[in-house]
């Protein structure tokens, strides 16, 4: 009996151990899965986030674009983002007419390794590098355009600011609110320019335009005119037309020409009425062309030479006229923020006679929300 029961002990010491030894070995096998259970793990992520990217394009075939962007969205959190599905989520914004969300969705795929990505993500962001920073939703807009420049005629240093805020209508019209400021240190005492083109005066009225035949627009103006000299407040209206076309001055994201040197022009013109007061009328006319040489082109700057040759006249006083021939050139640090540097100097000749050297540097920049 005795032995029977040492025999007992024996055993259930025996399993004991061996429940100890095995005991560490199923901690360490429970907190360090095998290679294998991580590549199954990592298939089926991959295969769930298929699943999402599926009903994702399910979603937005069917009109459902919220739902669309989340199931995208939960597939990238599963490890399933490529280029691919950044591009379609923004394209989805595009169904949605979110241009702001587009844009900066199609910037993650700017600097892919894979070609055919970034030239996508390089034409969509060309497209709507205007709706980058765009704020209020549409219709609405706001937008501010700043020149700061210096003219050596005179040693003139001068600003031209003018803000507005509006809403579209349709594809092609604007109704706004403006306010601007356009100071100098030399008003009327430049060269033979008229005093349009240098004056110290605050502005504020309201406005519209509107764009036809792909390069033609109107427009008209109401407000009130404050002169910052004269310390005088008047109405102010002013209406009229431009025009304005380019030749090959944009950016092809198929290229890798970093020189293209290849030649550029460009034409502006306008036609317009202008009233102080009912008054002081004056109709104003404008002509600039510019050939010249597109000398460096990257995907985020270019550097281009130019041939200025403009000429401006008042229809209603010809003493006013003036005639400019320069050379320039113009720097775009960065193409999807509208901000140039641009300098030129040449010959300004007058309808009263004479003619003088003329030199300008002028910083342009322009924002829309």
């Amino acid at each position: 009996m005795l032995i029977n029961k040492q025999n007992i002990i024996q055993h259930i010491s025996s399993g004991l151990a061996i429940a100890l030894m095995l005991a560490p070995s199923a901690v360490i096998a429970e907190s360090n899965p095998s290679s294998l259970k991580l590549a199954q793990a990592t298939a089926t992520v991959k295969q769930d986030g298929e699943y999402w990217i599926n009903k994702g394009h399910k979603l937005r075939s069917a009109g459902k674009y919220e739902e669309a962007i989340q199931a995208y969205r939960t597939a990238e959190e599963m490890g399933a983002g490529s280029d691919e599905l950044t591009l379609d989520i923004g394209y989805t914004y595009l169904d949605m007419n979110r241009k702001r969300d587009a844009y900066w969705e199609f910037s993650k795929a700017d600097n892919s390794k894979n070609y055919e990505s970034r030239v996508k993500a390089c034409e969509e962001m060309e497209w709507l590098k205007y709706s980058r920073n765009k704020y209020f939703k549409d219709p609405y807009f706001a937008d501010l355009r700043t020149t700061v420049g210096w003219q050596s005629i005179g040693d003139t240093l001068y600003v031209d600011t003018k803000a507005r805020y509006g809403r579209t209508i349709g594809d092609d019209a604007e109704v706004y609110a403006y306010a601007g400021v356009t100071r100098d240190n030399r008003s009327g005492l430049v060269g033979g320019f008229p005093e349009d083109f240098y004056e110290n005066v605050a502005r504020i009225g309201v406005g519209g335009n509107k764009s036809f035949a792909d390069h033609w627009s109107v427009y008209a103006e109401a407000g009130v005119y404050r002169d910052l000299i004269e310390h005088r407040t008047r109405d102010e209206f002013t209406a009229g037309v431009d025009f304005y076309r380019d030749w090959n001055m944009g950016y092809d994201c198929r290229s890798t020409d970093t020189t293209p040197n290849r030649f550029i022009l460009s034409v502006y013109s306008s036609l317009s009425f202008y009233s102080l007061g009912g008054n002081d009328d004056d109709i104003d006319f404008l002509l600039t062309v510019r050939p010249g040489i597109r000398l460096i082109e990257t995907r985020k700057t270019d550097v281009d030479a130019f041939l200025h040759l403009s000429y401006g006249t008042d229809l209603e006083e010809n003493l006013d006229t003036y005639a400019e021939l320069a050379v320039g050139a113009r720097w775009v640090p960065n193409r999807n923020y509208d901000f140039a540097v641009e300098v030129r100097t040449g010959r300004n000749f007058y309808e009263q006679g004479g003619s003088e050297s003329s030199s300008i540097v002028e910083l342009q920049h322009a924002v829309s929300w």
